[in-house]
C-alpha cells in the first residue's frame, strides 16, 4: 500500500497487462464499488529490462531494474490523484 494504491507485480497475464507488470489500483475506489476502476501501470519492462524490487519511502515508491544489466532507479510519488 502507498498513499491509497494497492501497488501489485503481476505474475501472470491479467486482463490487458503483461506477467511483471507494476500497477497500481485504488484500493478505497474498490472497497466502495466492487471493481477496480482506473488501473495504472507504473512499470513495463522492455526487452533489455527486468524487474527487481519495489520500496517505499514515506514520500516515494521506488522501483529498482535492471536495463541492460545495469541497475536503475525509477522514484514515483501519488500526488493529487497522479503518479509522477
Amino acid at each position: 500500500m502507498f498513499k491509497g494504491q494497492l501497488i501489485v507485480k503481476t505474475r501472470d497475464v491479467w486482463q490487458s497487462y503483461v506477467a511483471g507488470e507494476v500497477l497500481a489500483l485504488n484500493l478505497d475506489y474498490w472497497l466502495r464499488t466492487g471493481t477496480w476502476g482506473r488501473i495504472e501501470s507504473l512499470f513495463k519492462a522492455n526487452d533489455q529490462q527486468a524487474f527487481s524490487e519495489l520500496s517505499l519511502t514515506r514520500d516515494r515508491l521506488l522501483l529498482v531494474y535492471l536495463e541492460n544489466v545495469q541497475t536503475q532507479l525509477l522514484a514515483l510519488n501519488f500526488d493529487e490523484g497522479r503518479w509522477q
